[in-house]
C-alpha cells in the first residue's frame, strides 16, 4: 500500500475555512474586472485557445470563473487551475464515452448530492463507501463518478466560492471497498485539480478497522491541512452522529434520514438531474462494461500483523492484507 501511495501529494487542495471573509462577492464588479484580467492572462499564457476548444463540446462553459471563486479571486492562481481542471477532465473523459458506465455508477448510489448546504453555504455530498466495488468499477470509474459529482454541484455561486462538505459513511465499509486504487483516485487524481474547495471531511460511524488501522496509514500521506479536516463521528445510535454534525454546522435538515437528520434524499431524481444536465445517456445495455474486471487496477497488499494483545471490536484475524 505504501507504494501504491508513494508521491501522494495532497497540498494542492484547496481547503476553505468558514471562518474567512470573502474579499469578492460573486457578480460584483470587482469580480467582473478580475475575469477580464484572467482572460487576458489565459491568453498571454496560450491556454484560451485550448479552453475556448474544449468549450465546444462541454456543458461546463464557466470553468474560469469557477476556478477564479474557488481560488479567492486570485487571478495568477485561477490560471494555474485551469488548465489542470481540463487535464482532469480529459483523462477522466468527462463528457465524452464512458456514458454508461458512469449511468451505472451513478445508480450504485456510493456519492450523492443532498441537495442541501451547511450553515456555510456548502454542498453536503454523501459518499456511502459500502457501495463502491472495485471489481464493476476501476479506480478511474470511481474518479469519474466522484468528479462528475462535484462538477454537478459547482453549478451553485454558494458552492463554487465555498466549496462542500464531504459526509463519508462509512458504516459497514471494508478493505475491499476502500483501496489504495480508491484513495489515488480522490487525493490524487480529483481533488487537487478540481475547481472546489474541501470544508470538513466527516467519517461517519468508522468501524473499527477503519478508524485503527486504515485511516491511521492513509493519513500519514495526506498534508497536513488535509489531515486536519477529518473529523471521526461516533455514536451507538445514529442520533447521536446527527447531534455532533450539527455541532459541527450541518443543520439536522441537511443530514439524511439514514445519519438520523430529516433529510430525505431522491436518488433517483438526483441521478436524472446529473444525467440531463451532463448530457449522459439516460439508458444503458446492462450487459455492457465499459471498463472489465480484466482492466481493473490491483492494488499491492499490505500485510497487517496485530500484536497478541490487541483487543478488537470486531472479530479480525491476527494477520491480514490489505
Amino acid at each position: 500500500m505504501r507504494t501504491a501511495l508513494k508521491g501522494l501529494d495532497t497540498s494542492g487542495v484547496e481547503v476553505h475555512d468558514h471562518k474567512e471573509l470573502l474579499a469578492v462577492e460573486a457578480g460584483s464588479a470587482e469580480e467582473a474586472k478580475r475575469e477580464t484580467e484572467l482572460e487576458a492572462l489565459l491568453v498571454e499564457q496560450g491556454v484560451m485557445t485550448r479552453w475556448e476548444a474544449f468549450k465546444l463540446g462541454s456543458v461546463y462553459t464557466e470553468l474560469p470563473l469557477w476556478c477564479l471563486r474557488a481560488r479567492a479571486h486570485v487571478v495568477e492562481r485561477a490560471a494555474e487551475l485551469l488548465p489542470r481542471v481540463l487535464s482532469m477532465m480529459e483523462e477522466l473523459e468527462i463528457g465524452g464515452g464512458n456514458q454508461a458506465q458512469l449511468r451505472n455508477d451513478l445508480e450504485s448510489k456510493a456519492f450523492v448530492d443532498i441537495g442541501r448546504k451547511d450553515a456555510h453555504g456548502r454542498a453536503v455530498i454523501w459518499m456511502r463507501g459500502r457501495y463502491i466495488n472495485p471489481r464493476r468499477s476501476s479506480s478511474t470509474d470511481i474518479a469519474r463518478l466522484f468528479a462528475t459529482v462535484l462538477l454537478h454541484a459547482l453549478r451553485d455561486t454558494s458552492v463554487q466560492q465555498h466549496g462542500f462538505v464531504w459526509l463519508a459513511d462509512t458504516y459497514d465499509v471494508s478493505m475491499t471497498n476502500v483501496t489504495p486504487a480508491t484513495i489515488n483516485a480522490f487525493w490524487r487524481v480529483v481533488m487537487p485539480n478540481m475547481p472546489i474547495r474541501l470544508g470538513v471531511v466527516f467519517m461517519v460511524n468508522p468501524p473499527w478497522i477503519v478508524s485503527q488501522i486504515m485511516f491511521p496509514i492513509i493519513s500519514t500521506f495526506l498534508s497536513a491541512k488535509v489531515r486536519k479536516k477529518h473529523v471521526m463521528i461516533y455514536g451507538a445510535r445514529k442520533e447521536l452522529w446527527a447531534a455532533q454534525l450539527v455541532d459541527f454546522d450541518v443543520p439536522i435538515t441537511s443530514i439524511p434520514i439514514e445519519l438520523g437528520g430529516t433529510a430525505h434524499v431522491d436518488v433517483d431524481a438526483y441521478i436524472a438531474s446529473v444525467c440531463m444536465y451532463g448530457n449522459i445517456a439516460t439508458t444503458c445495455d446492462r450487459r455492457t462494461r465499459s471498463s472489465s474486471t480484466a482492466s481493473i487496477s490491483r492494488a499491492p497488499t499490505l500485510e497487517v500483523i496485530l500484536p497478541e494483545s490487541t483487543t478488537t471490536l470486531v472479530n479480525l484475524p491476527k494477520s491480514f492484507t490489505w
